[in-house]
């Protein structure tokens, strides 16, 4: 038994996907077979990847290095830097300019609400159906929220979701574990703790 709250029909495959994913690594059937709780995966994920330095200032560094605009500091607030265009635009943006993985937030209730309301249109007669109908691709551009508010949020979100892509050198520990886990949590949407001892796998 897990304790993610996998339910084996394929979730423990995204699961392993994205870690390969932010990491940068290929994980063996017989790699995983033998790696039951979190600590295990964390050894895996550590393995090729030795002592790396800060994801969270790398992340940042590479973000301020495509962003032409004074003052980029990461207290700054993101809504500040994103203009107009709303978060989607600019997420896919700046990962085409970075080649990192920029991470999306829940989407709001009233959005996904009201996302229900446009895709049944066509079962509602009129200009008001014509309109609701209308609506969904504005609400789609505009439903991708960002996972912070500030862009040192927003660095560490994109260094944890990249880290295979742009650590090197020497580093921290605790960045690999931070990593994983926040992969772990993207994947599962599992909110309670994660330790070491933790099994993924049933």
């Amino acid at each position: 038994m897990n304790d993610l709250g996998l339910a084996g029909d394929g979730d423990e495959v995204e699961l392993i996907q994205e870690i390969e994913a932010t990491f940068g690594i290929s994980l063996t059937a017989e790699d995983l077979a033998q790696s039951p709780t979190v600590g295990d995966l964390y050894r895996l994920a550590e393995r090729p990847v030795g002592p790396r330095h800060c994801s969270t200032a790398a992340a940042f560094f590479r973000m301020r290095a495509v962003v032409d605009r004074p003052g980029f500091t990461p207290d700054v607030a993101l809504r500040s830097i994103v203009g107009p265009e709303g978060y989607g635009r600019w997420r896919r943006t700046m990962a085409a300019r970075t080649g990192l993985r920029f991470p999306t937030g829940p989407l709001p209730l009233w959005r996904f609400m009201l996302l229900g309301v446009c895709a049944t249109a066509p079962l509602m007669v009129g200009w008001p159906g014509m309109l609701a109908w209308l609506g969904i691709p504005i609400l789609l551009h505009r439903a991708e929220q960002p996972v912070a508010s500030t862009v040192g949020g927003l660095a560490r979100a994109v260094g944890q979701a990249s880290f295979g892509r742009i650590t090197s050198g020497p580093a921290h520990a605790t960045d690999v574990w931070e990593a994983l886990v926040a992969a772990i949590r993207r994947s599962t949407g599992h909110e309670g703790p994660v330790r070491p001892t933790t099994r993924w796998l049933g």
